[in-house]
């Protein structure tokens, strides 16, 4: 069954009690064909989080939406911006070792084209990049609070990017 190394881009806004928060996050996913039919999407960084369905496309929008789920769990149970930006920056820099091999993988083999991308990812830009897995951005937009950013990079690309790694 075939497995793709992914990339992807997810800018959130996010509220908690009393803050707003803007998150920018850069991580890896690995899309996989298993014996059920279905077309898994696993989190490799961050890692621990999964989802399916029959379509590659719905199970990476099934992915966002439980990401985007935790994000706001993490907002409720923080209690105030520096508390949630600790948690999430945390959360996306953890990785899943099994799916990260796999992955690393999958990327070596669609580049020396030993895996060609079929059906819709066939069409996704091939992209060389640094590993990603980190939160990129974190700005906190309550009114009246300076909306100054703490980022490691600069957030680049697409809300709800995905692309061949």
């Amino acid at each position: 069954m075939p497995s793709y190394a992914m990339l992807f881009k997810a800018k959130e806004w996010i509220q908690g009690p009393g803050f707003v928060a803007g998150i920018a996050v850069e991580g890896r996913v690995l899309t996989t064909l298993e014996e059920d039919g279905q077309w898994w999407v696993y989190g490799v960084t961050p890692g621990g989080l999964s989802e399916s369905d029959a379509d590659p496309q719905m199970a990476y929008t099934k992915f966002r939406q439980f990401f985007r789920g935790i994000l706001l769990d993490m907002a409720e149970e923080a209690g105030n911006f520096e508390a949630f930006k600790t948690k999430v920056a945390k959360f996306v820099s953890e990785t899943d070792e099994h799916d990260a091999a796999i992955w690393t993988q999958s990327r070596e083999a669609l580049r020396k084209g030993a895996l060609q991308a079929e059906g819709p990812f066939a069409t996704l830009p091939k992209v060389t990049a640094p590993t990603p897995g980190r939160l990129v951005q974190c700005i906190d937009l309550t009114p009246g609070a300076a909306a100054t950013p703490e980022s490691e990079n600069s957030a680049t690309g697409e809300d709800q990017l995905l692309q061949a790694a």
